[in-house]
């Protein structure tokens, strides 16, 4: 009796029937071609996330940089402290993330000797909370180091390309390159 009701439907609708195994024809025969747009439609995708996840890095990083470049030209109108090279006197340095800044007036004492920071006494460098800049428009903040016992090391560094208040704090601090600006 089923048999009969599957060749009465058959009957019935031939023309569905035939576009139907028509359809399953080209799909089986199609399937590597359809495989292949399938993937290349996700490689597609994905390589658009990732230039997408790109570009929203970039602009976080020019909106970063361009934050840190205000900063950095605050911190040069507010006559930050120009640092100058322990090797050679009246020579500029940069400044180094991370590292301390010795007192001016106790340079003569330190230049050209190695010494371990460590063993200074803390009075020996600028305090935390001071602003220091370099001839290279690099400027960081003194806050204190729980690695080296308090100490008050270079930190929040931010850039500036501005030459006129580079050369505004050179005039204030007269100097020597140490390392020519390329």
């Amino acid at each position: 009796m089923q048999k009969h009701h599957l060749y009465q439907l058959l009957r019935e609708h031939k023309a569905e029937c035939l576009c139907g195994t028509v359809a399953i024809l080209i799909l089986a025969l199609n399937a590597g071609s359809i495989k292949e747009f399938i993937d290349s439609s996700q490689q597609l995708r994905a390589s658009f996330k990732a230039e997408q996840q790109d570009n929203q890095r970039l602009q976080t990083e020019q909106l970063v940089s361009e934050q840190r470049r205000e900063i950095a030209e605050e911190r040069y109108r507010n006559h930050c402290t120009v640092i100058f090279s322990l090797s050679q006197k009246d020579h500029y340095t940069a400044i180094t993330d991370g590292e301390p800044v010795l007192k001016g007036e106790l340079a003569k004492l330190y230049r050209g000797q190695r010494f371990d920071v460590r063993t200074l006494p803390k009075h020996a460098f600028l305090p935390a909370g001071m602003e220091v800049c370099d001839v290279y428009g690099n400027t960081a903040k003194l806050v204190s180091d729980p690695f080296l016992h308090g100490l008050p090391v270079a930190r929040d560094l931010a850039h500036t390309g501005n030459p006129d208040l580079i050369n505004a704090a050179k005039t204030r601090e007269r100097g020597i390159y140490s390392n020519p600006v390329r």
